[in-house]
């Protein structure tokens, strides 16, 4: 049986208008008022290259409107802000083929909101924390589900219909530390954030195989990034370190369908799709003269999933980490103008790369 291969052509439309108003209500207090009001329209066309290709166009308009505010205070060398959002979303979907359900409308109402607080102990120094509650709206093919409809002459049509997937709520939970010494600059945060709704694609039976969207995965996640520079002269280094282990568990409620995969009793020890854990990337910057440069990057980027691990056989579904080289020159002669020219994966290192769907890739030489 050969590989499935879809061709996609999407456009997408935007216009709208952002009013933002600044207030200095107190010389130690601002406040940012703003609102959004956001109109989109977009298409997508794929190509089915399978035994029967066929031609699917997938039309959506979404309308978005939204009122924020943020207000900041400052009390010695202290730093506090809040800030709130509330957003409301209207999908007007249209159908792989129109019919009498053609044009279905979905409307979401969302809240996100935000906590911060930073101490300035030092003309450089700086500690701070910050809490957040966010969403993130559905979008695209994502924000509708493939439903067989029977037609009057007993045949059946796929259409699509607004899921009833919920936007998907986070929390995230941040505290840092950043100063400059002498020989070097320093930034460290650490991090934490759960999703409890993270939104899963499946596929299931209903009158025929179709896709549907379902709140079905419970994400956890925690990070450490780190940041230093240092400047000798003509020579300018950066380095920065990344770091990210996820957890996921599938909720599993009646009516929801969870494929066999999601049930795998390692799927949560695989920890996120996709996201390397370790990351890290040196800069080094040498000014030859005032307008003219090299810079050269090293990147590691450590093993991750690409798709569900097997159960308990060693076949980890993996792509190993690699090392990366590019070399860049610089140059400006005049103000207004910069040259730049430079070679990527300078050793022309093999590896490959995540490609879509399960699909993973050889990166370019």
């Amino acid at each position: 049986m050969g590989a499935k291969k879809e061709k996609h052509i999407a456009n997408t439309r935007d216009y709208g208008i952002k009013p933002k108003l600044d207030w200095d209500y107190s010389e130690n207090g601002h406040l940012l008022v703003g609102a959004d009001l956001v109109y989109q329209d977009s298409r997508l066309e794929y190509i089915d290259m399978g035994p029967n290709p066929k031609l699917t166009r997938f039309f959506y308009k979404r309308d978005t409107g939204a009122v924020f505010f943020v207000n900041t205070n400052t009390w010695n060398n202290f730093e506090f802000s809040e800030g709130v959002r509330r957003d409301c979303t209207v999908w007007h979907n249209d159908v792989v083929e129109k019919n009498a359900l053609s044009k279905p409308r979905r409307t979401t109402w969302n809240t996100a909101w935000s906590l911060s607080a930073a101490y300035n102990y030092s003309n450089t120094g700086r500690v701070h924390t910050r809490f957040e509650r966010g969403f993130t709206g559905l979008d695209g093919m994502i924000a509708s589900d493939e439903v067989y409809v029977k037609q009057s002459d007993g045949t059946k049509k796929k259409v699509l219909l607004p899921t009833p997937a919920k936007d998907e709520k986070f929390d995230i939970a941040e505290i840092g530390w950043n100063d400059a010494f002498d020989w070097t600059t320093v930034s460290v945060t650490g991090w934490m954030s759960h999703t409890p709704n993270q939104i899963v694609r499946v596929l299931t039976m209903d009158n025929g195989l179709v896709r549907k969207s379902r709140n079905l995965l419970d994400v956890k996640r925690r990070g450490l990034d780190l940041k230093f520079s240092q400047t000798f002269g003509p020579l300018e280094l950066e380095e920065g370190y990344s770091y990210l282990y996820g957890k996921t568990s599938v909720k599993n409620k009646p009516g929801d369908f969870p494929p066999a995969k999601l049930n795998n009793p390692a799927y949560s020890a695989s920890g996120l799709l996709r996201v390397p854990r370790h990351k890290f990337v040196l800069t080094a910057k040498l000014n030859l003269r005032d307008n003219l440069s090299v810079e050269g990057t090293y990147l590691y980027q450590g093993s991750y999933t690409t798709a569900y691990e097997k159960e308990k056989d060693g076949s980890d579904e993996l792509l190993k980490g690699y090392e990366v080289v590019d070399l860049a020159l610089y140059w400006e002669p005049r103000t207004n103008i910069k040259v730049s020219a430079g070679v990527t994966n300078l050793f022309d290192k093999e590896y490959f790369q995540y490609g879509g769907g399960s699909t993973v890739v050889i990166a370019p030489g």
